[in-house]
């Protein structure tokens, strides 16, 4: 035996986009955008109308932007940021940063303020190779995938220690 960690299969822990509630700020925008066409509309406004309509149109397509321009998938061995809107099916599709579980250092949930109430957070993480970090948005549960991240890291670290087993909940599906 050489020492080498025995080659097994990436599984994947956890993939997804940012959450649509991840703009939560731009929906508002919208909201009050359409309201103002709806009053417009009432009045007969038809220029003010068609004004307010593309403002919800171009909010709803930052929003689709800021949704499908990146991909995330945390494998049992790396970490993957995608740049691409078919990223998630292998189509048009380059990896924007690389992380080995093995260099991670730190992991930290952040909150903005609207999304404390949805539960979601970004996730930013250290690497101990470079002085790089990488940052996941949009993340339902955070505290939760940070946990099982943590978990990962360690045994990733440790690859002859105790690896989760199947049908507990931090392992893989």
């Amino acid at each position: 035996m050489n020492g080498d960690v025995p080659s097994q299969p990436e599984r994947i822990l956890w993939e997804g986009h940012t959450s649509w509630m991840d703009q939560a700020i731009l929906f508002i925008f919208m909201a009050a955008a359409a309201v103002r066409a709806a009053v417009a509309l009432q009045a007969q406004q038809w220029g003010t109308a068609a004004l307010y309509c593309s403002a919800v149109g171009l909010f709803l397509g930052i929003a689709a932007w800021f949704h499908y321009a990146h991909y995330y998938r945390i494998t049992s061995s790396r970490i993957l940021v995608l740049f691409g809107p078919f990223a998630h099916f292998g189509l048009n599709r380059r990896v924007v940063k690389e992380f080995h579980l093995k260099d991670v250092t730190d992991i930290y949930v952040r909150y903005e303020l609207l999304n404390r109430w949805f539960d979601l957070g970004k996730l930013e993480i250290t690497n101990s190779l470079t002085e790089d970090y990488l940052v996941i948005r949009g993340v339902p549960n955070p505290e939760d995938l940070k946990a099982q991240l943590d978990r990962w890291v360690r045994a990733q670290r440790n690859p002859w220690g105790p690896v989760p087993a199947q049908g507990t909940p931090d392992h893989a599906r």
